[in-house]
């Protein structure tokens, strides 16, 4: 059993590795979207004219940042959650309260990653394009967002995973009861 538990272990720590990557490209899109509105203002301003294709650049990143960042909020434990109700539940009906809703949110974005990938290759397959001021091919930020879903949904299984065998063993989870490690460490 103790090799089936080093073998989860790194299994989390890869998917946290994916997890902390597509935070970084989510951070790098951010920068880039920050550098084009800049050029885009200025060169509106100073020189008069404004540069092609930037609103539509920036519509699509802003797409990718949104998928990017949700798989990194998870393993950092980000996302809402009622701690007024939650601080207050003993670890024995929290474990399992955590586990059915990680099924759950597992269940929603299988379904979306599923519909992502299924729209994606559509995309690409048909070579679709976004009319605009330039006209962008869509397929590639369709395919990079599918990506992030399915990072997302590895992101959560790997959390569903961690708390089903809590349950089972009746141990602390790795991410101890949902907090990041930090938090974790402090308490």
């Amino acid at each position: 059993m103790e090799a089936v538990g080093k073998v989860l272990r790194r299994v989390q720590w890869v998917i946290g590795r994916l997890s902390v990557f597509m935070g970084a490209l989510g951070s790098l899109c951010i920068i880039v979207i920050t550098i084009a509105m800049l050029a885009e203002v200025v060169g509106r301003y100073v020189f008069g004219h404004s540069f092609l294709g930037v609103v539509e650049l920036v519509e699509m990143l802003m797409a990718f940042i949104f998928f990017a960042l949700l798989s990194y909020t998870q393993l950092l434990k980000g996302h809402l959650r009622l701690s007024l109700f939650i601080d207050r539940l003993p670890p024995r009906i929290l474990l399992p309260l955590e586990a059915v809703v990680l099924l759950m949110v597992l269940a929603l974005f299988c379904l979306m990653a599923w519909q992502a990938w299924s729209e994606a290759i559509y995309a690409t397959v048909r070579n679709q394009i976004r009319f605009g001021a330039v006209e962008y091919p869509v397929w590639p930020a369709m395919l990079a967002g599918s990506v992030a879903l399915s990072v997302m949904v590895m992101q959560v299984l790997a959390d569903f995973v961690d708390r089903l065998i809590a349950v089972v063993s009746k141990d602390t989870p790795a991410s101890s009861l949902g907090l990041p490690t930090s938090e974790a460490d402090s308490v």
